[in-house]
């Protein structure tokens, strides 16, 4: 299992990574490039959600239901405070960082899920 994770993972950073790439592009053909470390922290922010469920989930397959069911909501609300911190604190700073924050969160999961489901049909 720890294979098929340490390869997922690999994959999906690398996409992410080339997905930064051309957002860093992007932003700087805009003159705006302060956007590229909030572009970053919005996927960061994800990669922690997703290793979190990850390791909630790894870990309550262990469990009793009743146990591995508090396990999940405890996770679930870690990671949505999570997210309420560093929303919050980028819409604070502008609204166009908030902007950069949402749309790393929202590439990263994108990618996320494209190379789950290719990963499903191996």
């Amino acid at each position: 299992m720890r294979e098929i994770l340490s390869t997922y993972s690999r994959r999906l950073l690398k996409s992410f990574g080339l997905g930064t790439l051309l957002a860093a592009i992007s932003f700087g053909a805009a003159g705006q490039w302060q956007l590229i470390g909030a572009f970053a922290i919005g996927g960061i922010t994800a990669a922690v959600c997703g290793g979190i469920l990850a390791e909630r989930l790894w870990r309550s397959s262990q469990m009793g239901a009743v146990r591995a069911k508090r396990h999940m909501w405890v996770g679930f609300v870690l990671r949505l405070l999570m997210l309420l911190a560093v929303f919050s604190t980028a819409i604070r700073v502008s609204m166009p960082v908030f902007i950069a924050v949402v749309s790393g969160f929202g590439l990263f999961y994108l990618l996320a899920m494209i190379h789950l489901a290719l990963f499903s049909r191996r």
